[in-house]
């Protein structure tokens, strides 16, 4: 097989029907300049919000509205420096694959279901496997945190706007260390900004904590917990996060990168 050339991201941007390679998910599939000599990549999984839910087929448009599919079907993707978007050229590091949820929100084992396959079927590398969602997808980055996280398969999670992170903190705290987070939100949101805040302040407080409580598992600073909260926003931050505009000055594809997870085993 020879490697995909390069070109606009759109190009090597395709629509998968449930059914057709997934029995149960229909999802988009980003492949990127390069792929296709048994070479392994990083992969991100990208979960979307609650309003894009769908049937795997003739509504899987649906997914195309947020985050990186959007970014990726509109030749947005960071793959080539621009004035607007010089932070990152790292679109091309990674496969990207963007699952249709049918209803709710992403539950632990769909998430933990589609990233094992997944594994299975592209040519990935298991130490660089990242999870991102938006909104109810954020959740599902958050309800798998809250069960899978001692698989440790992930080598960092970057939820938006999310639901559930107050919850998960609550239900292992400092446990939650062992994997690199970064959780934005707008303070203005009407899904509370403690989904960010709590999580997030509570992990830079662990080694704190240690001093006071020789029971907890983990007993040490978080290997990196940060966040960023932009103020005057509401819910819609997914473009201010996904696009790495350089007015904000993060860059999460640079940053997921720098996280390997040297322990990563099926």
């Amino acid at each position: 097989m020879t490697s995909l050339p390069t070109g606009p991201s759109s190009e090597r941007f395709s629509r998968i029907v449930k059914g057709s390679r997934n029995p149960s998910i229909g999802y988009w599939e980003y492949l990127p300049a390069g792929y296709g000599l048994g070479n392994k990549w990083p992969l991100i999984l990208y979960f979307h919000g609650l309003g894009d839910n769908g049937n795997g087929n003739s509504d899987l448009y649906r997914v195309l509205y947020t985050g990186p599919p959007n970014l990726i079907s509109e030749d947005k993707w960071p793959i080539t420096a621009t004035a607007s978007n010089a932070a990152s050229t790292a679109g091309d590091a990674f496969v990207v694959l963007s699952m249709q949820n049918d209803s709710g929100c992403p539950t632990a084992d769909k998430v933990n279901d589609f990233m094992r396959w997944a594994i299975n079927e592209y040519d990935v590398d298991i130490t660089r496997i990242y999870l991102s969602g938006y909104s109810c997808g954020g959740g599902g980055v958050w309800n798998y945190i809250g069960k899978y996280i001692s698989d440790d398969l992930v080598a960092a999670a970057v939820p938006v706007a999310a639901l559930m992170g107050e919850y998960i903190w609550n239900r292992l705290g400092c446990n939650m260390g062992i994997l690199p987070i970064w959780a934005f939100h707008g303070d203005e949101d009407n899904v509370t900004v403690r989904n960010a805040n709590i999580p997030i302040d509570g992990l830079n407080n662990c080694a704190n904590e240690c001093l006071e409580d020789a029971d907890l598992e983990i007993c040490s600073a978080p290997l990196d917990a940060r966040k960023t909260i932009f103020r005057g926003w509401g819910h819609g931050i997914w473009p201010i996060t996904y696009k790495l505009d350089a007015r904000w000055g993060h860059d999460i594809y640079a940053w997921m990168l720098s996280h390997v997870n040297y322990d990563a085993k099926l």
